[in-house]
């Protein structure tokens, strides 16, 4: 919450009767290598599909967690030798 926000709050007088709160975080997943055979779009459909379930089934017993899914791939292509 801003500076702004709080001096808002608390100015105003507001007293919620009740207060829930979310936090969205992030998470790295190495998902490993692909051959040459792969192509780059292909990888990161396979990323992503590996990366959300490997999430999904840690995830499976929490309550109160949803996996929102992926929102960013990062592909990393070395050159040949």
């Amino acid at each position: 919450m801003t500076e702004h926000n709080k001096n808002f709050l608390n100015r105003s007088g507001f007293k919620p009767s009740r207060v829930q709160a979310q936090v969205k975080v992030s998470l790295l997943v190495d998902t490993g290598y692909w051959g040459q055979d792969c192509t780059i779009a292909q990888a990161v459909a396979q990323a992503s599909e590996n990366a959300n379930g490997r999430i999904a089934s840690i995830l499976k017993d929490e309550q109160g967690i949803k996996l929102l899914g992926s929102e960013c791939v990062k592909v990393i292509c070395e050159a040949e030798k």
